[in-house]
């Protein structure tokens, strides 16, 4: 999307009603009608117009005490737009070994439109976890696999990022500066991998590195999270992590590309 695309104004019902959808995902319960013009503040006419509209589609279902929640007709798009159900079922055997070996969670993400969507995640088997629920999209900034992103992804995916506003700060370590962000990427891809430290989470230390294909383009970035103090006790070395992660991105990526196209 073009920065002239982003002035055209939209559609507010369209808006409206993938605002109810999306309130209902987020919720993960049925809601009935008025909780739904409450929770986004509509009109009860207007939500109720809305919600019939959505339910008439199947895009909505309706339960027997009245309540809504996300209809079948999502579960088609759900299976027929998963572009990475492949990548998935292909790595997460692989990250289950991963985690094994570590004991840390792993991540794999990939870039959809200038943003970091979850395909797969393992959770690991130390005495410190540390969740990796995706709960977010817009983290290329302040995520090891966002940097990594930006570090193949070239000027075009940065000056893509810059389009959307300023930076979000999530922890006093978040890096908000774009200039600041621009020599992080440059190192990240440098050095070929992408250490976040405090940024996205307090306390909260980040490697990744990129699965590449034959040609050396960017798959998917393969990322592990752990207790920052993992590093200043030394009970994770950076270099002898980063040889791991690599090892496992090239088996993801040898393994995708041996899939017959």
């Amino acid at each position: 999307m073009t920065r002239t695309d982003q002035k055209k104004p939209l559609i507010q019902s369209v808006e409206r009603a993938f605002d109810i959808l999306e309130l209902v995902r987020e919720e993960g319960r049925a809601l009935r009608s008025s909780e739904i013009a409450a929770g986004l503040k509509l009109n009860a006419n207007t939500a109720n117009n809305l919600i019939r509209t959505l339910y008439k589609r199947n895009y909505l279902g309706q339960d027997e005490h009245g309540k809504y929640f996300l209809g079948a007709e999502w579960c088609r798009f759900g299976v027929e737009s998963d572009r990475w159900a492949t990548l998935r079922q292909v790595a997460l055997p692989i990250m289950q070994r991963l985690s094994q070996e570590t004991e840390d969670n792993a991540f794999l993400g990939v870039n959809t439109d200038g943003k970091l969507l979850c395909v797969a995640q393992t959770e690991g088997t130390g005495a410190v976890i540390i969740s990796q629920n995706q709960s977010w999209v817009d983290q290329l900034h302040c995520t090891a696999v966002g940097k990594i992103m930006l570090a193949y992804g070239g000027e075009d995916l940065f000056e893509q990022l810059k389009s959307r506003g300023p930076l979000h700060r999530y922890t006093p370590g978040t890096i908000t500066d774009w200039d600041l962000l621009r020599e992080e990427i440059e190192t990240t891809r440098r050095q070929r991998y992408a250490l976040c430290k405090n940024e996205g989470d307090k306390g909260v230390a980040v490697l990744g590195v990129g699965v590449l294909d034959s040609q050396g383009e960017l798959i998917a970035g393969l990322s592990q999270s752990f207790p920052s103090y993992y590093l200043q006790t030394e009970e994770i070395s950076i270099s002898e992590r980063i040889a791991i992660l690599n090892r496992y991105a090239h088996e993801i990526a040898q393994a995708i590309n041996t899939i017959p196209k």
